[in-house]
């Protein structure tokens, strides 16, 4: 059995990562979110908020995925899951850090790296650049879940 470890930190969840988990989960026998939690970020949402929004985001989540909270790193985690890593790129930038990270990943813990774009009409769609609007009070509806947004409205009124 396939399985895809798709982890990141999600805060918030935005269409541009559902179609990631959807994409994945068609190609993959079991696919794995997980919530992460990065050091040098300051997260609007808790970990396990953000693994309850995704999973409330995505009401049509097919019983081949899961949402976990990552305590340890995910590279250790899909070793020792023998899961492959499946990382989203919007563009050249996102492909060269995440190649860096998937070089580390492979020689440092063994995972591998299987990268996927984004879909088109997502490409423009990112975490910060969702929250920079809603920030700015402008609609980020079409990058953001309604769930998100009435979660963000509660906790960054």
């Amino acid at each position: 059995m396939k399985t895809a470890l798709i982890p990141g930190s999600f805060d918030p969840v935005t269409f541009g990562h559902i179609d990631l988990f959807s994409r994945a989960a068609r190609l993959f026998d079991r696919a794995v979110v997980a919530v992460c939690t990065s050091h040098s970020k300051t997260h609007v949402f808790a970990a396990d908020e953000r693994a309850a929004l995704i999973r409330a985001a995505w009401a049509d989540m097919p019983g081949n995925v899961s949402v976990v909270v990552c305590e340890a790193s995910a590279a250790e985690l899909a070793k020792s899951m023998g899961a492959v890593l499946v990382k989203g790129v919007r563009g050249p930038k996102d492909f060269e850090y995440e190649q860096e990270l998937a070089l580390v990943n492979r020689n440092v813990f063994g995972a591998e790296t299987v990268f996927l774009p984004s879909a088109q009409e997502l490409s423009h769609v990112s975490a910060g650049a969702a929250l920079h609007l809603f920030k700015l009070g402008a609609d980020a509806g079409g990058m953001l879940p309604g769930v998100v947004v009435e979660a963000l409205r509660k906790k960054l009124p």
